[in-house]
């Protein structure tokens, strides 16, 4: 599925993406800063589990705006990228951005298992 209407070049859409998820992720920030004072020792584990979850997602998402929206080097400019020998500097970037998903998966992963041993734990005492 095409998001936009052409295939063309649209470098200040990643820009702006790029400046939003900045907002969001400091909003994300603030509330679980907010929130993690009330929880207790295992929950605020779990919670800290999930805010490290988020910020590789969000350095994975800055990185992937930054390759996909540079206009002097961007991945929709291959001759630019094979002229300036740039293609391992982009594999590079390319093989970072997976290496932050998977950890942020792992780590999501992780404070949702801890959550849910959290709650079991709970649930056999009463």
């Amino acid at each position: 599925m095409l998001f936009v209407p052409t295939l063309g070049y649209y470098p200040v859409f990643f820009g702006i993406s790029g400046g939003l998820i900045l907002l969001l992720f400091l909003a994300v920030l603030w509330y679980w800063a907010r929130n993690r004072r009330s929880l207790d020792s295992a929950a605020r584990t779990s919670s800290d589990l999930q805010m490290a979850s988020y910020v590789f997602f969000f350095v994975a998402a800055s990185l992937l705006c930054s390759t996909l929206g540079n206009p002097f080097s961007g991945l929709y400019l291959p001759d630019k990228v094979l002229r300036a020998d740039a293609l391992p500097w982009h594999y590079s970037f390319g093989t970072k951005i997976v290496v932050y998903f998977v950890l942020g998966f792992l780590f999501n992963f992780l404070s949702q298992y801890l959550s849910h041993q959290n709650r079991r734990q709970h649930s056999a005492v009463l």
